[in-house]
């Protein structure tokens, strides 16, 4: 707790400096963030709470009547207004009526002798709440005058983010990942009493995630608009995964003992797969929304994982065609970091480091890793066996610095045009083949030389 000296301007009617003494002291005090009013027990005082000090002066003083009756009570109902409410005791019975007083403290200032100091030189000063969070730079420019010829003054505030302020060391600002809120006032220094009128300025900044602001996935041809699905079939449609094509706990294991898995399609919630190539490399092309307001293509790194545990597809780019410095993280090693955690939820903006920054010698970056971090602007993409069937998709948008919000969508895609997988062995067939063609070859050879050779011994015979 601190505590600051109150000082008491002198008028005709309280001539000292200071409060009354103890034995006529304060009795009830209210106060706001710039104004606060204190009862004596037979005087009202008002003052205002500035940065620089504290002033009170006198307002009135009671009626005589009133001075037994010390269950007062008062508030300030706006800046300037002050309301008193005191009990009235009913003559008709043991309860109390209550009657409220409001106060025009303008008013009553501008009958003090006296007078007060009018408001002038008076400067602006801006404060922000939480100074980890927001920092901010801030100028007064002149702009025009009066109509009775005094200047005017505009103040420019412009707020950053402390951490990327550059105004600040790294232990001072908070963590980006989480959003914080902190307040930006605008007040008067040394504004004196007599401006009542001239109350700070707030705001309260959330510096967090717009509580509309999503991404979306750009599906230029779906498989509806081909005539490949009917909507309203799809609605009641269930497609199978062949139980070589999935893992359940999303590790991208082969050959597991299990059935094919039935999956019901949620046309409502994914609406027509968007359609693939099986032979084109593929991204999702990712667009920024707040309310339904297009905000712009999202630059930033997403990754994406098949929410049945489809492993069947693969990345272009390896870590170090990716130009990585260190490590990249993927699926599996973050699915088994917490596996309490659902496995499409293991990999976010609250984890993600990029491998773009060099982190020693004992992370360094592998031709034999794929490199499962997409972006726009780069040159990864994701590629899709000989395989024709639907993926569905959960696309996380998981560069920290892109955004406060939790960035993430579902798509599903169809990929068709691939024709299915032969069961013949080529290679044995090859075989087969050069061996019919190299007999074929001995036998228009050697086939004529053993007919002239029986003609010749049939000749003999005879």
């Amino acid at each position: 707790m601190t505590t600051e000296i109150v000082t008491v301007l002198p008028t005709h009617d309280y001539p000292n400096t200071s409060f009354p003494t103890h034995d006529e002291g304060v009795c009830f005090v209210a106060a706001t963030s710039s104004e606060v009013a204190a009862f004596t027990k037979n005087r009202l005082f008002y003052g205002s709470l500035d940065m620089v000090s504290s002033q009170m002066v006198l307002l009135g003083e009671k009626n005589v009547s009133m001075l037994a009756d010390p269950c007062e009570v008062m508030m300030f109902e706006h800046i300037g207004t002050l309301s008193i409410i005191h009990p009235v005791p009913s003559d008709l019975s043991d309860y109390y009526n209550f009657h409220k007083c409001t106060i025009n403290i303008q008013a009553r200032l501008m009958d003090l002798r006296p007078p007060m100091q009018p408001c002038t030189g008076a400067h602006p000063y801006v404060t922000v709440g939480n100074p980890h969070v927001l920092a901010f730079r801030a100028h007064i420019v002149q702009e025009g005058y009066t109509y009775d010829g005094n200047p005017k003054y505009i103040l420019h505030i412009k707020l950053f983010e402390q951490r990327f302020s550059g105004m600040s060391h790294e232990d001072f600002y908070d963590d980006y990942l989480t959003g914080k809120v902190s307040t930006v006032t605008v007040d008067v220094y040394n504004k004196g009493i007599f401006c009542v009128d001239m109350n700070p300025q707030t705001a309260l900044i959330a510096v967090d995630c717009p509580p509309k602001k999503h991404i979306r996935v750009v599906k230029s041809t779906t498989a509806c608009c081909k005539d490949l699905f009917k909507p309203r079939l799809m609605q009641n449609f269930t497609y199978l995964i062949d139980k070589n094509l999935y893992d359940p706990f999303f590790l991208g294991r082969k050959g597991i003992k299990q059935e094919d898995h039935p999956v019901p399609y949620k046309y409502e919630e994914w609406e027509c797969p968007l359609l693939l190539y099986y032979d084109s490399p593929w991204i999702p092309s990712l667009e920024l929304w707040e309310n339904d307001a297009f905000v712009e293509h999202v630059p930033a790194d997403f990754v994406l994982i098949e929410i049945n545990g489809m492993h069947n597809y693969d990345y272009l780019l390896n870590e170090v065609e990716a130009n990585c410095l260190s490590a990249a993280q993927n699926w599996t090693t973050q699915i088994q970091v917490d596996p309490d955690i659902h496995p499409t939820d293991s990999w976010s903006r609250y984890n993600y480091h990029s491998c773009k920054t060099h982190k020693g010698n004992h992370s360094l970056p592998s031709a034999a890793s794929k490199y499962q971090v997409l972006n726009m602007n780069e040159n990864n993409r994701v590629i899709f066996p000989q395989y024709s069937g639907i993926y569905v998709f959960k696309i996380i948008v998981v560069d920290p610095l892109y955004s406060y919000c939790s960035l993430n969508t579902t798509v599903s895609v169809y990929v068709h045009g691939a024709l299915p997988k032969s069961e013949i062995n080529v290679g044995k067939t090859l075989v087969s083949f050069l061996v019919l063609i190299f007999g074929s070859i001995l036998m228009a050879y050697y086939f004529p030389k053993l007919m002239k050779e029986n003609a010749r011994m049939k000749s003999i015979w005879d």
